[in-house]
């Protein structure tokens, strides 16, 4: 229920810093293309920075919800204890449901349905990127050898 407040914001969150991580990562690896003699500039630098600043607010972010899921499904367990052993049996059959659906149905955190925000992600964004990489300098090859034949 509580995400449905954070759901847009998370999500133009996630999207702007993938597509910047993805742009670092490419400038990145365009200028360590050009050769090892190369010398390491201050704009190389200055995206090498940017980007672990990057990947680490995204780890950060889905840290923070993958520990608030937590925190939220091992309330329902304490609820749960606390109910069955402290409370006389009327008090116990009247609360017994809702702590079992809590049970039940644990926690979870989903981008309108598009994506659970869960570490999994990560893996699955930074292969979709490392895809996108690899398409990339494809095509930058591919530029180069037909340059190079006009």
């Amino acid at each position: 229920m509580v995400e449905i407040y954070f759901r847009a914001p998370i999500l133009f969150f996630l999207i702007a810093h993938f597509i910047n991580i993805a742009s670092y990562f490419y400038v990145i690896c365009l200028h360590l293309k050009q050769g090892p003699d190369k010398p390491i500039t201050a704009t190389f630098l200055l995206f090498l920075m940017w980007l672990i600043i990057h990947v680490v607010e995204v780890l950060a972010t889905i840290e923070a919800v993958n520990s608030v899921i937590l925190q939220g499904n091992q309330t329902g367990n304490i609820f749960h204890k606390l109910i069955i052993e402290y409370y006389s049996t009327d008090v116990v059959e009247a609360v017994k449901m809702i702590s079992l659906r809590i049970h039940q149905e644990p926690m979870k955190f989903s981008l309108y349905g598009f994506v659970d925000l869960n570490p999994s992600l990560m893996y699955r964004v930074f292969s979709a990127i490392t895809t996108y990489f690899i398409v990339m300098i494809q095509l930058d090859i591919q530029n180069e050898s037909d340059e190079n034949h006009c």
